[in-house]
């Protein structure tokens, strides 16, 4: 009998061992998993938050790297250098490399981002009506409207060389420069396509067989118009009253957000009756500006030029309210000039995106896991 007690109390001894060892495997198991879940939060993590900094433009054509501890054993870092140019590579690629830890799990990733543009903002964009009633210079670009253009004797393209002016925006659809309208092309009060025998022959509207303009004109997303509040540099004594002043606003920005001295500047102008005036010239080499209405804008006063580099976006209406030039883009939900523009697209423009209207798209990526122990 006692010998058969000895047994037992082995046996449960054993099973016992057993069951606490199975216990302590199954929550080191699951401690593994957790831990491994949260290097995967943290590596997504880090790779959103390296493109918001690549879209405010944070990342620099020499690299750069950004990194954070969120919690105790948790590290992420994120890192990124140029790619050599590649034959056929339109826009600047990034070799990004993203590692994130919590405890002994391990998550990598090694991508190719492309950091291309806003589309909205690919050349002048106006998702309604354009109005030209004074001597406008296209330059690098066709003109892309969602509404209807009239006052199409005063628009010009640029010719390069005595050649006729190429579409550097859009090649893929019109390979010269040209007007493109969802609706109708006017000149001289007569429709374009209508009876008038002297239209341009690269123009295309509702009466043309192959308008693909829908591919060039967008809007800016909500999410984006928010984010860019976010961003938005103070700009100081250099609005007042409503005006607001380019040649106040430094050659460069400071270096205290870590973002590059030539990154530009983000201003966010909120909406405002009337809207805001925009007057002044950046002289070349002066670094961007990113002009964000909430509503209708004024580039320009008559008495004076106005030129800067970067680009103006308002999803109300734009006044071309002086003789204004700019080199990059233009945005507006309707437009109407009524002094000269010139708009110019320089041939590089896809090289170096405008802060905040950069866009980074992944190409390729590939991921490796370590799970804890």
């Amino acid at each position: 009998m006692l010998l058969a007690a000895l047994v037992i109390m082995a046996v449960a001894a054993v099973l016992a061992a057993t069951s606490v060892a199975a216990v302590i495997a199954r929550q080191g198991v699951a401690a593994a998993d957790r831990s491994a879940t949260r290097a995967e939060a943290l590596e997504r993590r880090a790779v959103a938050i390296a493109c918001l900094e690549a879209r405010r433009g944070g990342w620099s054509n020499d690299g750069g790297s950004i990194a954070a501890t969120p919690g105790d054993g948790e590290h992420w870092r994120v890192t990124w250098s140029p790619v050599s140019d590649e034959a056929g590579a339109a826009w600047t690629r990034f070799a990004v490399t993203v590692d994130a830890t919590c405890g002994d799990a391990r998550r990598a990733l090694d991508a190719v981002v492309e950091l291309r543009q806003e589309p909205f903002a690919c050349g002048p964009v106006v998702s309604g009506d354009a109005e030209f009633a004074a001597p406008v210079a296209l330059s690098g670009s066709g003109l892309y409207c969602g509404g209807s253009v009239r006052g199409r004797e005063w628009l010009s393209f640029t010719p390069v060389d005595g050649v006729p002016a190429a579409d550097g925006v859009h090649g893929d659809l019109w390979p010269r420069a040209a007007v493109h309208a969802l609706g109708g092309i006017w000149a001289r009060g007569v429709e374009e396509h209508g009876d008038d025998p002297s239209a341009a022959p690269d123009d295309t509207d509702t009466h043309t067989a192959a308008n693909e303009v829908l591919r060039a004109v967008s809007a800016p997303s909500a999410d984006w118009l928010e984010t860019l509040g976010s961003w938005a540099d103070d700009p100081g004594d250099a609005l007042v009253d409503g005006v607001l002043r380019l040649d106040r606003i430094p050659p460069v920005r400071g270096d205290a957000d870590g973002r590059p001295p030539d990154a530009g500047f983000i201003f966010w102008l909120p909406p405002c009756d009337p809207p805001v005036r925009v007057v002044g010239v950046r002289p070349p080499g002066w670094c961007p500006v990113l002009i964000v209405a909430g509503s209708d804008l004024v580039l320009g006063e008559p008495s004076a030029d106005t030129c800067f580099t970067g680009a103006a976006v308002t999803v109300g209406h734009l006044e071309i309210g002086g003789e204004t030039s700019i080199g990059g883009s233009v945005y507006a939900g309707s437009l109407r000039v009524a002094h000269a523009f010139a708009l110019t697209v320089p041939s590089l423009w896809r090289s170096r995106p405008i802060a905040g209207l950069a866009l980074p798209v992944m190409l390729a990526r590939d991921i490796s896991t370590v799970a804890g122990k």
